[in-house]
């Protein structure tokens, strides 16, 4: 009985002499081990949509790794990551923009430390296009009107018949001061459907910043006849009392001052030119020439309306 237990233990030492001199064997092999990780399957982009794009690759040995992106018009770069030692890796980035382009490379690191790095490649997320008008609208609300303008532009490439983004192009560009483009645009709008409200308001709006009084008339008394009542719905400074004001400056410029009397004492309460008189007072000074009266006055409602800036 005794040799029998002795037997065993001898059994159970040799066991465990063994798999630790393997043990040792194997760390020494991973201290030893300069290989680089062999990429087996190139990194490609598998999945793709609006705002994800999940990226593929094979190793041959098991390996943690990084997916190293970013936007190719920009220098930031992100980093998505699995610790997990595997030998087939999957990794899906989140959060992209819409219709962008990105470049991406992987980085694979196996338990010794090596790391394979990729050459870069890129990928474009598709364009959620049922979805821009109402990205662009909001983003036009918030006053991000180069933002919004792309949107508008690319849902119009889409989808070149819908004058609602056409008309947002061109209210993103009077914004931003580049009246010419912003006219263009509400004149196509116009041209399909000369009564399309939003359109004739962009365009008084953009002939009056561009200072062609004339033209701002036209569409302001054009914009009257079809909605004398209409708000733009995506910013409310843009009012009938706005429109009405704007055209009333537009004949006070352009020294038509009948029409402008005609519109200080209709549309304005609290300001009244009589045409009758021969003397004006305006606050505490008076005017012999109706003109100064009505320039006076003009100057007074602009300041009421809106004070030192134009919407």
């Amino acid at each position: 009985m005794r040799q029998i237990h002795s037997i065993i233990l001898f059994s159970v030492l040799a066991a465990l002499f063994l798999f630790t001199i393997n043990c040792e064997k194997e760390v020494i092999k991973v201290i030893d081990d300069k290989d680089l990780p062999i990429i087996e399957t190139a990194p490609s982009v598998i999945a793709l949509s609006d705002t994800t794009a999940t990226i593929f690759w094979e190793t041959d040995e098991p390996c943690s790794v990084r997916v190293f992106y970013g936007l190719i018009s920009s220098q930031d770069t992100l980093v998505q990551s699995d610790s997990e030692f595997r030998q087939i890796h999957v990794i899906t980035l989140e959060n992209l923009l819409l219709s962008s382009e990105y470049f991406y490379k992987t980085a694979s690191t196996d338990v010794a430390g090596n790391v394979t790095m990729t050459a870069a490649s890129t990928f474009i997320t598709s364009a959620d296009t049922a979805n821009f008008l109402q990205y662009a609208w909001e983003k036009f609300s918030e006053g991000s009107y180069l933002e919004s303008l792309e949107y508008f532009q690319q849902y119009h490439s889409f989808n070149p018949e819908e004058p609602d983004a056409l008309t947002g192009t061109g209210w993103c560009y009077s914004k931003i001061d580049s009246l010419d483009p912003a006219i263009s645009a509400f004149d196509e709008v116009l041209e399909t459907d000369g009564l399309y409200v939003p359109a004739l308001m962009g365009i008084s709006v953009s002939y009056y910043k561009n200072e062609d009084y004339f033209s701002t008339i036209q569409y302001c008394e054009e914009l009257f006849l079809v909605d004398s009542l209409y708000t733009f719905q995506h910013d409310s400074a843009y009012s009938p009392q706005l429109i009405r004001f704007i055209t009333l400056d537009s004949y006070s410029t352009l020294n038509m001052t009948d029409e402008a009397i005609y519109y200080i004492n209709n549309y304005f309460s609290g300001f009244y030119i009589n045409s009758e008189d021969s003397l004006w007072i305006i606050g505490d000074s008076t005017y012999v020439e109706i003109e100064d009266a009505v320039s006076v006055t003009v100057d007074s409602i602009q300041s009421y309306i809106w004070g030192e800036d134009f919407p």
